[in-house]
C-alpha cells in the first residue's frame, strides 16, 4: 500500500520525472473524448464505466487443463495471482482513461471503493472439459466487479473478467448531464443533437475533436502498430516529445499510484467485505 511514497519522494530530491507507460491513455477515440468533455459536449460527468475483460483462459491453461504450465510463457507466472488472490489484478487499462477523461486526481478524488467477485466458475469448466485437475485451487472470481465514487459525486464501474467466453473489450462508456458515449460499440448521443433517443456512429464527433496527438502522429502511428492500432507509437511519441521539453506529459507517478491502488483495496474490500475510504 506505501511501495510508490519511496519512489515520489526520490523524484522530488533527484528533481526528475517519472513516465507512466499507459497505452490506453493514447487510444485515438479516448484522446478524442477527452477533448469532447474538456469541451463540454457531454455536460457534467454523473458515471463511467471500463473494464479489463479479455477471455484469458487459453493462456492460463495448457491444452490438458493444467494451470501455469506453458513453459517459457506469462501462463507460467500470471496464473499464479489467480491461484492466491481474489480482487482486480489489472484495473489501468481500464480506470486510467477515465481518470483522465474526468480530471480524477487532478479537480476531483476517488473517495469509496467496493469491490465484489463472482464464484470462479468459468475457469474451473474449462479446466474440466480439458481433463484437467477438478481440485486445482482458484482464488479468483470469473468477474470482479469494482464500485467507486468520487468527492464530486461521480460513479465509476471497473470490472476485471478474463475467464469467461466473450470477444476482448475495455467496455468504456462516459455519461453526463447532456449525453453518452459507449466505446466497444463505438456510439454516442448528445441530446438536442443526435437524433431523439437513437445512438450514432462517433466517428464524425472523433475526428471533429482529435487530438494534436493523433493530428500529428496518427497515420504513421496506424502503419507502424498495427497490433494495438497506433496507441503504443502514439505513447512513445508522446513520451519522446516529453522528454525533450517538448510537451508535458499528460500524467504523473501520483496517477500511476492511484491507478495501481484498487488492485490492493478491492482485494482487501473482497476479502473483509466492506467499503474502503481512500
Amino acid at each position: 500500500m506505501d511501495e510508490y511514497q519511496p519512489l515520489i519522494d526520490l523524484a522530488g530530491q533527484m528533481n526528475c520525472r517519472v513516465y507512466p507507460l499507459e497505452n490506453t491513455l493514447f487510444r485515438r477515440e479516448i484522446q478524442a473524448v477527452y477533448h469532447m468533455v474538456s469541451a463540454g459536449l457531454l455536460g457534467e460527468i454523473v458515471y463511467m464505466r471500463g473494464g479489463y475483460r479479455y477471455d484469458l483462459r487459453s493462456l492460463l491453461l495448457d491444452d490438458a487443463g493444467n494451470i501455469g504450465n506453458r513453459a517459457k510463457t506469462e501462463s507460467v507466472w500470471r496464473s499464479k495471482f489467480y491461484q492466491t488472490e481474489n480482487g482486480d489484478l489489472y484495473p489501468t487499462h481500464g480506470l486510467t482513461p477515465l481518470c483522465m477523461i474526468a480530471g480524477i486526481n487532478r479537480t476531483d478524488r476517488i473517495k469509496y471503493l467496493t469491490s465484489f467477485a463472482s464464484k470462479p466458475a468459468g475457469i474451473l469448466q474449462r479446466i474440466k472439459d480439458l481433463g484437467g485437475n477438478e481440485d486445482v485451487k482458484i482464488a479468483m472470481g470469473d468477474i470482479v466487479s469494482t464500485q467507486m465514487e468520487t468527492e464530486k459525486g461521480v460513479l465509476i464501474s471497473l470490472i476485471h473478467d478474463t475467464t469467461l467466453p466473450r470477444p476482448r473489450g475495455l467496455d468504456f462508456e462516459v455519461q453526463g448531464t447532456k449525453g453518452i458515449w459507449q466505446g466497444d460499440t463505438r456510439q454516442i448521443y448528445i441530446e438536442n443533437v443526435s437524433p431523439h433517443e437513437t445512438w450514432e456512429s462517433d466517428l464524425s464527433y472523433i475526428e471533429h475533436y482529435d487530438s494534436p496527438y493523433w493530428r500529428q502522429w496518427g497515420s504513421e502511428a496506424l502503419l507502424r502498430d498495427v497490433h494495438h492500432q497506433g496507441m503504443d507509437y502514439i505513447m512513445l511519441k508522446v513520451l519522446e516529445a516529453g522528454l525533450k521539453g517538448e510537451l508535458t506529459y499528460p500524467v504523473t507517478l501520483h496517477d500511476l499510484a492511484l491507478w495501481t491502488s484498487v488492485s490492493p483495496y478491492s482485494k482487501m474490500s473482497i476479502a473483509e467485505r466492506r467499503t474502503y475510504t481512500i
